[in-house]
């Protein structure tokens, strides 16, 4: 599980529901290439399964916790344009 000490940077504190999706997302999508659509169902799944509502800044935290945890972002497109790209190291 995630903890708020690898991100010293990015979260003084990371949420318990925070950490949980944030290390579900590494295990399902280990591997893989996914957008940014399929990232954010799974965010709002896993708040769903936990009877969490999520909030503007839920989906910014995890995906900050994951990027921080070695997942990279890239566009499809020049210039921020296109689809947005999520790739995830392989466990």
């Amino acid at each position: 599980m995630l903890t708020a000490r690898f991100l010293p940077c990015i979260v003084l504190y990371m949420s318990k529901i925070t950490a949980e999706a944030a290390t579900s997302l590494l295990a399902i999508f280990a591997g893989q290439t996914v957008t940014h659509d399929d990232v954010l169902a799974q965010i709002t799944f896993e708040y769903q399964m936990a009877s969490k509502r999520t909030g503007f800044s839920s989906y910014f935290k995890v995906t900050d916790a994951i990027e921080a945890a070695g997942v990279t972002s890239r566009y499809t497109g020049p210039n921020y344009t296109g689809d947005k790209l999520y790739t995830f190291p392989a466990n």
